[in-house]
């Protein structure tokens, strides 16, 4: 395989959430940095890596009725929010426009 070291510690890290029932994903959501470390380098990541962890989060954390709201608003902090919204509004808007944008 291809994968560079980070995409295997993606892959690994998301493995928890794709096999895992209610109770191990909370918990892989509750250690600090261990997902939320993906998010820093995201937005530089290929476009089926990026797809790969947004939509894995979107089935098994954000949909999964299973996951508590107070359990998914610790994990979507304002880090993994803003660099979502880097990811889906592109890189050619600015950090200022992203302020202001959640100010209003």
């Amino acid at each position: 395989s291809d994968d560079s070291v980070r995409v295997s510690l993606i892959k690994f890290a998301l493995s928890f959430l794709i096999v895992g029932d209610a109770e191990v994903i909370k918990e892989v959501l509750s250690v600090k940095g261990f997902l939320s470390a993906v998010f820093k380098l995201l937005p530089t990541d290929t476009p089926e890596t990026v797809h790969s962890v947004l939509s894995t989060l979107r089935q098994k954390v954000v949909l999964n009725p299973d996951v508590s709201k107070r359990t998914k608003s610790l994990f979507f902090s304002q880090f993994v929010l803003k660099q979502t919204a880097h990811i889906l509004l592109g890189s050619e808007r600015g950090e200022e426009e992203l302020e202001i944008d959640a100010a209003s």
